[in-house]
């Protein structure tokens, strides 16, 4: 797998669907790779040499959260160098203030209008996407 995947961790999968709809609206070279827990992202981490281009990450995930993960990942120096938008249905302040200090690149609230929702993503990542790259917008 090359840098130009973008890791979904989401245990909703709704949400997890809609989040790897997103690959039609990015460059064709990235491909979306979702799980539905941290500790099988984890695991996805672990089993490639190639780190992952972004990580769309979920807050509240069973066993290890997405906060967890994050601080994991950031402490470990092949991943963390590797941009993480942290996306919630839920959330306050306070929280996400806890997700930028844990190591969060983007803070994304998700969006009952799926169109506004892609906006907001697409939006949060672009600044991880080289220049070169051309973004097609939702309509």
């Amino acid at each position: 797998m090359a840098n130009n995947w973008i890791l979904i961790i989401d245990d909703n999968e709704a949400d997890r669907d809609l989040l790897v709809r997103l690959e039609k609206h990015l460059p064709k070279r990235f491909k979306m790779v979702g799980t539905d827990n941290a500790i099988s992202g984890l695991a996805l981490l672990e089993s490639t040499s190639e780190r992952p281009h972004l990580i769309l990450l979920d807050l509240k995930l069973p066993r290890l959260t997405g906060v967890e993960f994050l601080r994991g990942i950031r402490n470990d120096n092949r991943f963390k160098q590797v941009p993480v938008v942290m996306v919630s249905g839920f959330g306050t302040k306070e929280v996400e203030k806890e997700c930028f200090a844990a190591g969060c690149d983007q803070f994304v609230y998700k969006e009952i209008d799926f169109d506004v929702y892609v906006s907001h993503l697409l939006e949060a990542s672009l600044p991880f996407l080289s220049e070169d790259d051309q973004i097609h917008h939702a309509a």
